[in-house]
């Protein structure tokens, strides 16, 4: 569980948007990962 979601946390950061709105989402995720 805990450890994935760490993973996955941290493959957001590299991961390339192609829009603003893509990036509030992704920035999103990352916030409800924390």
């Amino acid at each position: 569980g805990g450890v994935a979601l760490l993973y996955a946390s941290k493959e957001l950061e590299t991961l390339q948007t192609a829009n603003f709105d893509q990036k509030v989402g992704v920035q999103i995720i990352q916030n409800a990962l924390k």
